[in-house]
């Protein structure tokens, strides 16, 4: 280290997840998804721990491409080769993430929003949780565990449509909701999204179980109550014909 500035051999390349991220229940969808399109193409279907393979993969390879956040230049049939996959299946899973649009014109999605700059040092992230602690700290006092505190009336009602989950706390999903609030997010989309993920939860007869978010990971930073959380279509009923390729733009094409 010279100055403080640590040398190439000491930095480490990172990208962020978030708690739950592998059985994240929009990998049902995406595996179901990309399934029918194996099909389609002749392939054998995929498995979930497929999906969340290949979304690794990409995410680690988009964490290395400038602008960060690229998939435009992966390469499927080397994907596949290291995976233990056909090429038709890599690509089935890709479009399968369009079609959930996790991935959109050759970028994973939100990727600026949900992945953080590259810190050097360690230094660097203790002054930045530092920063945000002295700046959150005020707003901490405003907090269920004050006597006279109610909660809003919107949040009342997505914590009463919220699906049964052991362990889950009231105190903490607060806390996650009104962090997404003051950072702009609005009540009202909360809420339909607790709504829709109630719905999904019902269809799939997963109420009570480990399955079940955690309400603080799904009002968290994951935004997980922006997503569609689209029920599973009834049996024999399939998808529409999938393509036998997939086109990844160039980013700025």
């Amino acid at each position: 280290m010279a100055d403080g500035i640590p040398t190439p051999a000491q930095v480490m390349d990172w990208f962020r997840s978030y708690h739950g991220a592998p059985v994240d229940s929009k990998w049902l969808s995406v595996a179901r998804r990309a399934s029918e399109h194996c099909t389609t193409d002749g392939a054998a279907p995929v498995s979930i721990a497929h999906v969340v393979a290949v979304w690794w993969t990409l995410l680690d390879h988009a964490s290395q491409q400038s602008p960060r956040g690229s998939i435009a230049t992966c390469d499927p049939e080397s994907m596949g080769d290291f995976l233990g996959l056909e090429e038709r299946q890599v690509m089935a899973i890709i479009h399968a993430l369009h079609e959930k649009a996790l991935v959109s014109d050759g970028m994973i999605v939100q990727w600026a929003k949900r992945q953080p700059e590259r810190e050097d040092s360690s230094a660097v992230r203790t002054r930045r949780y530092r920063a945000r602690q002295t700046t959150e700290a005020p707003a901490a006092q405003e907090d269920a565990t004050t006597p006279a505190f109610t909660y809003p009336e919107a949040f009342e009602a997505a914590w009463r449509a919220y699906p049964t989950r052991s362990g889950n706390s009231k105190r903490e999903a607060y806390r996650a909701w009104r962090a997404r609030v003051n950072a702009g997010a609005d009540p009202a989309a909360l809420l339909a999204g607790t709504e829709r993920y109630a719905a999904f939860i019902r269809a799939t007869h997963r109420e009570g179980s480990e399955y079940v978010k955690m309400a603080k990971t799904f009002y968290g930073p994951g935004e997980h109550y922006a997503e569609a959380w689209e029920t599973p279509r009834p049996a024999g009923r399939t998808g529409a014909s999938a393509p036998h390729s997939i086109y990844l733009p160039a980013v700025g094409s």
